[in-house]
């Protein structure tokens, strides 16, 4: 009889077998790039601001996502996509650069040491070619510089910038779309005072002249942009608001006072129309760059790094933050979420009733607390409590189900 019981048990763990995991929500994630594909209308693309990073893309214009391939290599800033062949992406940040020439499946990588990556661009007209901004390490001093590749992101060459402070940044580069010859890059140096920093190229990207001019000092400058049918006009983000010259850069005008600008993105569909991701919400020119209104109408969060308008119709945009994906169709009147099937979310924790069973709560980072009373098959968003944070754990009455603690990850 025990010979018996140890066959029986043998038997058993040899036919056991474990099933496959699945995700089943909520869905969203704190995204930091958004990529509009320059070839198919229904195609977009999304960077996780983790690691590693996730890059998910969506086939119906942001319906639904598939995470479909990842970075390894550090915390990327920016991707982007090449502007005649939208299989070839670039994704930089720190001292990588990785480039995809299948669409964001498979990815190789650049590590280069003496160099830091803040931004990253593509050539409009020449495919390979690439420029990125950040800094480059010489003698104990980190200074402002720009970056180029001509032959995908493998191979790259420096231009110090500024090189006047222990210290400088370089974090936004744009390139005018009616004469790539022009290019522009801004960041800012600390010294004794913040001090921001904007270049100007005229001769694709060889030499660059200061055209920081009459910028006053004590903010920094995140980002640049150009119009696209006149480079004489050019947009820059900043920490306390939004800057344009009509010159070319040989003057500022504080145009929008906003904090924390981090996004400037224009299509040559519509070149007086600009969009700009800050902080708090998106700001909409569309009389290039004199006026701005705030076309935050249905987003949620805050932090809205990754914009970017749909290559074949401007009244369609698209933007992350924090929360997940969002899109407009009424050229930022209004915005919706359309996180389907976005697996990038961070879950913190889940809960579930001793006593009701199919009742589960879960919080994700900073996209929300949910709720599903049938196992996941679908989830309902709740209230965040006010001035609260992530929750990190729940506590729910073993007697009354809708009795529940959460604890804030700040205390």
């Amino acid at each position: 009889m025990r010979l018996l019981t140890v066959l029986v048990c043998v038997v058993c763990m040899c036919t056991l077998t474990f099933g496959e995991w699945e995700s089943i929500g909520p869905y969203g994630g704190y995204l930091w790039s958004v990529v509009a594909s320059p070839t198919d209308s229904n195609v977009v693309w999304v960077m996780s601001y983790s690691t590693p990073t996730k890059i998910a893309q969506s086939t119906d214009g942001g319906a639904s996502w598939s995470t479909i391939g990842s970075l390894s290599e550090g915390y990327v800033q920016q991707m982007v996509v090449d502007a005649i062949d939208a299989n070839r992406l670039y994704a930089a940040g720190g001292n990588y650069v990785h480039h995809s020439s299948d669409g964001g499946v498979n990815w190789a990588y650049t590590h280069l040491i003496d160099c830091y990556f803040w931004g990253i661009t593509v050539h409009p007209t020449m495919t390979d070619v690439v420029f990125g901004v950040g800094t480059k390490f010489e003698s104990g001093s980190s200074d402002m510089s720009v970056h180029k590749s001509t032959n995908g992101g493998v191979d790259w060459t420096s231009t110090v910038l500024y090189d006047g402070a222990t210290y400088s940044y370089g974090r936004g580069v744009a390139i005018a779309y009616s004469n790539p010859d022009i290019i522009y890059a801004c960041g800012y140096t600390i010294d004794v005072d913040i001090i921001p920093l904007v270049y100007k190229s005229t001769d694709g990207g060889a030499t660059f002249e200061d055209i920081t001019s009459n910028l006053p000092t004590g903010f920094y400058l995140y980002a640049v942009g150009v119009h696209p049918a006149n480079p004489d006009i050019v947009y820059l983000g900043g920490s306390t608001g939004i800057y344009r010259s009509t010159d070319g850069g040989a003057t500022w005008i504080n145009q929008h006072y906003a904090a924390s600008n981090y996004t400037m993105v224009t299509t040559p569909l519509n070149a007086d129309l600009v969009y700009c991701g800050s902080y708090n919400s998106i700001y909409k020119s569309t009389d290039a760059g004199e006026t701005w209104t705030d076309c935050g109408t249905g987003l949620e969060g805050y932090d809205w790094r990754g914009v970017a308008i749909c290559s074949f119709d401007p009244s369609i945009a698209y933007a992350g933050n924090p929360v997940g994906f969002f899109k407009t169709e009424d050229s930022g009147i209004t915005w919706f979420e359309s996180n389907n099937d976005l697996n990038l979310a961070s879950i913190y924790n889940f809960a579930m009733s001793p006593i009701s069973t199919p009742l589960l709560y879960t919080s994700c980072e900073e996209v929300g607390v949910f709720m599903t009373t049938d196992h996941g098959t679908s989830w309902e968003k709740l209230p965040t409590p006010v001035t609260c944070g992530n929750i990190c754990e729940f506590a729910i009455n073993p007697l009354n189900p809708q009795v529940i603690l959460g604890l804030e990850g700040m205390g």
